[in-house]
């Protein structure tokens, strides 16, 4: 009599936890699990690659943008506070654990992925952000979009706290639009990440069930059956020749018993795992107005990427450096600080190389922009003298004598385009 069934590619112990179960729209444990639903942001990002990548590249490079404080007129004439001020150093130091990089980057992941942050400066001049796990917005009656304050806790019995307080400081808060807690952006996404998590799930089951050995095994006629306690331990010897019995890629040898391979169709380019994955990147990215290219999810070349890089602290990141700072100025400056108000240096993040930049800045004052101390200091090295503090002046130049507008002149500039 013949021995067919098919190999399982699990050996008799296996340490492995079962896979994701769909009990309703979303999965239990699975890539596609919603951020909304999920109690806490360490396991949003540990459950949405897609999500993390894109929220974690938006975030970082908001948070690595410097941010300067200023009296004056935001619009107009301004003047960079001391160091010694109270709005620049809480700007260097918002709290004793932690830095103004942490802080704004764990506020604009509140914003991505909740639609909504709080961070309280409290009366010691400190910056302690809110986790939006902990609080909610307190909406103002019968006014669907407008909020007096927040509440510490999700329910309708914990204690209100209104934006300025004497005893918690002064909230330094935003959302989105849509309601008085904002609307996840998730919800927006859902779709996107139930066709992921539906491709994901597939794929594991395929993974899971699918033959490693694909064919069957027979055994000879003139031979005597297999028991059922001879037919277990083959399984499981044959299982562990598969995977996890310590004989992987290993052959089998077995008397009477025979193995006849069978063509399959199914391999993990046939799956399009990698194409899945891409997709949902490319949708995620598109969804927060990320170029797909600055997160590896499409093919560029250095000309492309640095466009996409101008573009990116334009219109992506633009709106966000503008509502953060709005409002800070708003809810902290014009509280606490009169007359004085904080702005993202974006000029900064939008610099080329230095070689680019310093050509640049010389034919713009056309000449030297540096002394030679400066240049040393920069470097890392010990000024020279006092008599090395001056900038040179080139004598080829207009301001040296010369005939060139700049150093970087040819001088045709200065003949009508002719040349001499």
């Amino acid at each position: 009599m013949s021995l067919l069934f098919r190999t399982n590619r699990r050996s008799a112990v296996d340490w492995r936890t079962p896979g994701a179960t769909v009990t309703g729209p979303w999965p239990t444990r699975d890539a596609g699990r919603p951020l909304s639903d999920s109690p806490t942001a360490n396991e949003v990002y540990a459950t949405q690659p897609s999500l993390r990548k894109v929220v974690e590249f938006i975030a970082k490079n908001v948070a690595r943008v410097k941010v300067q404080a200023y009296t004056g007129d935001p619009n107009g004439l301004r003047k960079p506070l001391p160091a010694e001020h109270p709005l620049a150093q809480m700007l260097a130091r918002p709290h004793p654990q932690i830095t103004w990089y942490q802080l704004m980057h764990d506020l604009v992941c509140d914003l991505l992925i909740y639609d909504r942050f709080l961070c309280v400066a409290t009366p010691d001049s400190l910056l302690t952000r809110y986790e939006p796990e902990l609080w909610t917005f307190h909406p103002v009656p019968q006014m669907l979009d407008k909020v007096d304050g927040y509440q510490l806790g999700t329910r309708p019995a914990d204690q209100y706290v209104p934006f300025a307080s004497p005893q918690y400081g002064v909230a330094w808060w935003g959302k989105g639009y849509g309601g008085s807690q904002g609307v996840s952006p998730m919800e927006t996404l859902r779709q996107t990440l139930d066709e992921h998590t539906e491709s994901v799930e597939w794929r594991r089951e395929i993974w899971k069930n699918g033959l490693r050995m694909p064919g069957y095994w027979t055994q000879d006629l003139s031979e005597a059956a297999l028991s059922h306690d001879a037919r277990r331990r083959l399984q499981e010897e044959l299982a562990n020749y598969v995977a996890n019995g310590g004989k992987e890629g290993q052959s089998p040898i077995l008397r009477g018993i025979g193995y006849t391979a069978m063509p399959t169709t199914f391999t993990p380019q046939s799956a399009q795992e990698i194409e899945g994955r891409t997709l949902a990147d490319i949708e995620v990215a598109s969804a927060y107005g990320v170029p797909p290219e600055m997160v590896g999810a499409r093919v560029s070349n250095y000309a492309s990427q640095q466009a996409f890089r101008d573009a990116l602290y334009r219109e992506t990141l633009g709106p966000l450096f503008t509502q953060m700072q709005s409002a800070f100025n708003l809810h902290i400056c014009d509280q606490l600080f009169p007359g004085c108000f904080m702005e993202f240096n974006i000029d900064s993040a939008l610099r080329g190389s230095f070689v680019d930049d310093a050509q640049v800045t010389s034919s713009a004052v056309g000449g030297p922009w540096l002394s030679v101390n400066e240049a040393r200091i920069s470097h890392g090295y010990e000024p020279k003298g006092a008599e090395y503090d001056g900038i040179l002046t080139q004598l080829n130049t207009v301001r040296g004598g010369g005939p060139l507008a700049s150093p970087h002149d040819t001088g045709s500039q200065n003949l009508g385009g002719h040349t001499a």
